[in-house]
């Protein structure tokens, strides 16, 4: 197995991946925020694709909000299951305030 090629492989996707989010401009890029605080999350991932005004206007409940956050995911945001939670449970009880 020809490790040096192999690494070069690696090398150039990662690079691939890091160019077609910075020009989607809405896909986080790999090794992003690592961050569980969900109002950090909503202003950091939701703020790369909408004004966050937007976000702030919604209002849903729990099913709702998950159901927009495994949507966005299939549009490219790039956060983890418990980041994905994080957002979901900020924006439920923040919306369960007003």
């Amino acid at each position: 197995m020809n490790f040096g090629a192999m690494r070069f492989s690696i090398r150039s996707l990662a690079v691939a991946g890091l160019v077609v989010g910075a020009l989607s401009g809405c896909a986080s890029a790999p090794g992003g925020s690592t961050t569980t605080d969900g109002k950090a999350l909503v202003s950091e991932q939701c703020g790369r694709c909408h004004p966050l005004e937007r976000v702030k206007g919604a209002q849903k409940d729990q099913a709702g909000w998950t159901a927009t956050v495994g949507r966005m995911r299939s549009h490219g945001l790039t956060v983890s299951d418990e980041q994905a939670v994080a957002i979901v449970n900020y924006l439920t009880q923040r919306d369960a305030g007003k």
